[in-house]
């Protein structure tokens, strides 16, 4: 049973504003162009994504991956050939939103190749540099539309000093 994409996001979206935290990461969302559009069509501008993080590693890695969870994981679509599959959606479905969010400079590549330790200093490293003051200020700064958040960023360059709020 598929769950409509507007229940997923307002979910989401829920949960969200729920939180003290006022970043998040969402894992597997959206997973198609019809979940982004959704996702926009029901938030808008209301909520922005400075990025995705794009862990990038060649099939063969991935597939060893899931072939070795799947000794331990009980999962019965960690077989080959579910596997192969879930390989061909990705690039069917998922891998167009990667290239839209490129196109707009959003996208961070995390080389997913080495060891669970490697990869997460990689993610670190990505993560830390946008926690860095300038960054947090940006994202606690309450972004009204795409308009008022181009503005902040006009102001931004003309003055060191943030507009108040």
């Amino acid at each position: 049973m598929r769950v409509a994409r507007e229940i997923t996001i307002k979910l989401l979206l829920r949960k969200m504003d729920k939180s003290p935290a006022g970043r998040f990461l969402v894992d597997g969302f959206p997973r198609n162009l019809n979940n982004l559009e959704g996702w926009q069509s029901v938030v808008g501008d209301g909520k922005y994504v400075p990025f995705v993080l794009f862990f990038d590693a060649p099939e063969a890695v991935m597939e060893g991956r899931l072939l070795e969870r799947g000794k331990t994981s009980g999962r019965v679509d960690d077989n080959l050939a579910a596997i192969k599959r879930r390989f061909k959606t990705y690039a069917d479905s998922t891998f167009p939103i990667i290239e839209r969010f490129a196109a707009e400079g959003r996208v961070r590549k995390v080389d997913a190749v080495g060891s669970m330790d490697d990869v997460y200093a990689r993610v670190r490293k990505i993560m830390d540099e946008f926690e860095q003051p300038a960054a947090r200020w940006c994202l606690q700064y309450h972004v009204q539309s795409r308009a008022h958040l181009q503005q902040y960023f006009a102001r931004k360059e003309r003055s060191p000093n943030p507009p108040e709020h």
